[in-house]
């Protein structure tokens, strides 16, 4: 019998993840806060999968319950917005064992150490490992009912050390050979690409959403002019890495290596990428794309840069002008130096924290 795992947040990534390591011949306890939704999913109890999944997935225990959720897991796979990973950590604590694993998909730029620290002051010393990225390119047509249009080639994982990495591998290595060894969680934190491909394609089409137009994200919203803002964030995110010691993935080689596609340019890497072929742009403008990729990536990745005396003008202009549409203060609720522990510290003394 294989191990059990728990799966956080059974939204797109979630819902495909439970369904993957179902068929996969997992048994997977399926957690969301979302009651309305819990009880949807409740009412087959199954998950059907198409695409690169493909099949109706039996889900072990779909709950609403984090203790119920987590029991005899050996596993916690984390797929909520990186923005909740706060409140997650909160409300594991009191139920967490320290034989567990947590695994942030993904971390974004600076999970580990924000979910860490929560352990920590809770006096549990928990293994947290945190992937680049998801793994899955997918879409929930309605719950219960998803679509896998990629699983990602190439996947780098990030822990504290080499003793937390092995017993990371030796547990979802099976399921997920992908994966890739990163040198240190400050490569994973600067190899955010949601926060380059994410908030600013959203904004610079905000009066297509808000007015309810119908496009396809990365084929429609990503213009010639946008990709080349995209590319210019993509600079400044690799000039901060490069200032920590960081030789961090351009976008350009992650499409190559994740999906396989190459282009002179992002906007033909974009056109060409099939498994973006479909995606469509939310019509609210407070969605994941802004709400979670600025906070939690373009604010930690300035901080940092600042702190090193690297300037992310674009970076700075996108997360004002995030701020304002929606009202929100992102430098301050943010992953800041403060919030991520760090503050008061040099560039020097964090790069020997972590490398």
């Amino acid at each position: 019998m294989k191990e059990t795992f728990a799966v956080i947040g059974a939204g797109n990534g979630g819902q495909a993840m439970a369904a993957h390591f179902t068929l996969s011949g997992y048994a997977v306890h399926l957690f969301d806060t979302d009651q309305e939704k819990i009880k949807e999913l409740q009412r087959t109890g199954e998950i059907i999968a198409t695409g690169k999944v493909e099949g109706t997935a039996k889900i072990e225990l779909i709950t609403g319950n984090i203790g119920a959720a987590i029991e005899g897991c050996s596993v916690l796979f984390v797929v909520t917005t990186t923005d909740r990973h706060s409140e997650v950590a909160e409300s594991l604590l009191p139920y967490i064992r320290e034989e567990q694993i947590v695994v942030l998909c993904p971390g974004q730029t600076g999970g580990t150490i924000v979910v860490r620290n929560i352990f920590q002051a809770g006096g549990k010393a928990i293994t947290v490992a945190e992937m680049q990225d998801l793994i899955y390119t997918c879409r929930i047509q309605e719950q219960g009912r998803v679509t896998v249009t990629a699983l990602k080639k190439s996947m780098d994982i990030a822990t504290y050390d080499d003793k937390e990495y092995k017993k990371v591998i030796s547990a979802i290595g099976e399921i997920y050979p992908q994966l890739k060894k990163a040198p240190s969680v400050l490569h994973t934190w600067f190899d955010n690409m949601g926060a380059v491909l994410h908030p600013a394609p959203t904004l610079l089409n905000a009066g297509r959403s808000e007015s309810g137009e119908d496009f396809l994200y990365y084929r429609e919203g990503i213009t010639p002019g946008i990709a080349a803002v995209l590319e210019e964030m993509d600079r400044e995110r690799l000039a901060v890495a490069a200032a920590y010691g960081i030789e961090a993935t351009s976008i350009a080689q992650w499409q190559k290596n994740a999906y396989g596609v190459e282009g002179k340019n992002f906007y033909e890497i974009f056109q060409k990428n099939e498994s973006y072929a479909h995606v469509k742009a939310d019509k609210n403008l407070s969605n994941r794309y802004i709400t979670e990729d600025v906070p939690c990536g373009l604010v930690p990745i300035m901080e940092l840069g600042k702190l090193a005396g690297i300037e992310t003008p674009v970076m700075e202009g996108v997360t004002i002008l995030a701020g304002t549409l929606l009202g929100r203060d992102f430098k301050a609720e943010g992953r800041n130096l403060k919030t991520l522990g760090l503050e008061g510290k040099t560039a020097e003394e964090i790069k020997k924290m972590f490398l």
